[in-house]
């Protein structure tokens, strides 16, 4: 499973600017002697790259095995988690500090709720302001066509992002004394050179790309801006380095991205609190007066609930999952095992005069694939059908709706069962789908065009 991840990072010549050279929230400014003047004070400090920090072990395995529309989930289901990647790390009982959504639903309404991941032993939360693109052009000093324009500097984000998103980090226990991690979604991919020439004019990450409408459908967008050829090349990334926040004693502040004239678009801060655990804001630099209007209340602590791979995760049915395979992005619910899809399933189709009986259910291995074999038997008046294995689609009860689960394209290499021919009224096909179509108990139903809807019931 790919994780949805974020992440923004700048070029050494925009690095840094002092706190108070940052826009706030308000009226910006959009250009003349005052701003030019600060930004040039602030290149004039010269603060060096940063080199990322390490520290030995950390975090290791300690990663959920997949990102939550709503971190309420995977508070829940954290132990759960942790089991299934086997960290070995045993959290349940334990306390941590977790991002306060009183503080992220007083900031834009109760309608915006972070989303939360683990990834190696950093918690991050991340949600995007529902402000209108006119408002964040305003506010960032930009014009709604900037919006549409891709930052030169890797991971080569657009404006518009920038200036919209959100993120906060926690470390999952206390930091050694004098010592910082670095969050790996900050980072180049290992082995990742060049300037993204192959991800093509609509940006790095279009399989996630918005926006969409209430139902999950994508809406219209302008034509997309042409990603900048003079974009840096991944080898040339530095670090932004870190220097002291003035005014606000423990708080290390960075500009992550700037516009070309200088004009900072992002920022990034971290501190640690009394016990040592380390925290991160990553946030517009328009929104910087209001994060410090709400210093100290961006995180509360809380105790992660009891669980594990053998314990059915409390209230989780309310939680769901964000989950990238090859087919798309599906938001499914996350009480347990995934699908390969999760959509709402068209009414199946009646075929009047041929009957359908699940036979069999086998296993069935293919190199590295885990198989399920579905023998169905077909009955009716005459010559029967031979089904084509393309039209053939799996869908699931859930909470009293039917979703479709599983449909040909989810499996590569498609095998296709032998047919034998009993008589000339009734015949066997044998349906060769992935495990986990059929992941969980409950109602299923097997629908064909040919034959219509098969129910059957997985203990």
């Amino acid at each position: 499973m790919k994780k949805f991840t974020a992440v923004v990072l700048l070029m050494a010549a925009l690095l840094l600017t002092l706190p108070g050279c940052l826009p706030v929230d308000g009226e910006p400014e959009t250009g003349g002697a005052g701003r030019a003047g600060e930004v040039s004070r602030a290149a004039e400090r010269d603060v060096e790259p940063y080199e990322p920090e390490t520290i030995e072990g950390w975090g290791d395995g300690v990663n959920s095995f997949a990102a939550y529309a709503g971190n309420k989930g995977l508070l829940e289901n954290l132990q759960f988690e942790l089991d299934l990647v086997e960290s070995g790390a045993h959290l349940a009982g334990s306390e941590l500090w977790w991002i306060n959504d009183e503080a992220v639903t007083g900031l834009y309404g109760e309608d915006t709720i972070a989303d939360g991941v683990c990834h190696e032993g950093v918690f991050r939360f991340t949600f995007q302001s529902p402000q209108e693109d006119s408002e964040l052009a305003r506010l960032a000093g930009l014009s709604e066509e900037e919006l549409r324009l891709w930052a030169r500097e890797w991971n080569w984000l657009n404006y518009g992002y920038l200036v919209r998103g959100w993120e906060f980090a926690a470390t999952y226990k206390p930091l050694p004394e004098g010592q910082w991690v670095t969050p790996s979604w900050w980072l180049p991919p290992e082995g990742l050179t060049g300037k993204g020439e192959d991800i093509g004019p609509d940006g790095p990450w279009p399989d996630i790309a918005g926006p969409f409408d209430a139902d999950g459908n994508p809406l219209p967008t302008p034509e997309p801006t042409p990603f900048p050829e003079d974009r840096q090349a991944v080898e040339d990334f530095k670090f932004p380095g870190w220097e002291p926040a003035e005014g606000h004693e423990g708080y290390e502040i960075s500009t992550v991205h700037a516009t070309a004239d200088g004009r900072p678009l992002q920022v990034r801060l971290r501190w640690k609190n009394e016990e040592g655990f380390g925290f991160w804001a990553q946030l517009p630099a328009h929104a910087l007066d209001t994060f410090w209007e709400r210093e100290g209340e961006w995180f509360v602590k809380v105790t992660v609930p009891e669980g594990g791979e053998d314990s059915e995760p409390e209230s989780s049915t309310s939680s769901t999952i964000y989950y990238h395979t090859e087919a798309g992005t599906f938001e499914m619910p996350a009480d347990g095992p995934l699908f390969p899809r999760w959509e709402d399933a068209e009414e199946p189709a009646s075929v009047e005069g041929v009957s359908a009986e699940l036979v069999s259910i086998q296993d069935f291995h293919m190199d590295d694939l885990e198989l399920k074999v579905l023998s169905v038997k077909v009955s009716g008046d005459g010559e029967l059908p031979n089904p084509d294995p393309d039209n053939l689609r799996v869908d699931y009860l859930y909470d009293g709706a039917w979703h479709t689960v599983y449909r040909p394209a989810d499996l590569e290499n498609q095998i296709l069962g032998a047919v034998g021919i009993g008589r000339e009224d009734e015949a066997e096909q044998g349906f060769v789908v992935p495990a986990d179509a059929l992941c969980r108990a409950g109602q299923y139903r097997l629908c064909h065009e040919d034959f219509g809807a098969l129910e059957f019931t997985i203990e």
